[in-house]
């Protein structure tokens, strides 16, 4: 599955692959504190080519992601 994010500024937009975000997001679950785990919530930052550092947390991006993030990564045993 792919997700097209567009930069704000430049307009030009990228397909990536849930598979690398989930990596990203996992990891730096992982690394988080107990504490910190309970309250995690998902959270995108892009650079664009331009410069432009976008953060992708729309209303429907957040309930499919925190969704899938809460039923896999939350729960994951690995």
């Amino acid at each position: 599955m792919f997700m097209k994010l567009r930069c704000s500024k430049c307009g030009d937009a990228a397909e990536v692959a849930f598979a690398q975000l989930y990596d990203l997001w996992k990891t730096g679950y992982d690394q988080l504190c107990d504490e910190h785990k309970k309250k995690a919530r998902i959270n995108t930052e892009i650079k664009c080519h331009c410069g432009t550092t976008d953060t992708h947390e729309g209303p429907m991006f957040m309930y499919l992601f925190q969704l899938i993030f809460d039923e896999v990564v939350r729960t994951s045993k690995a």
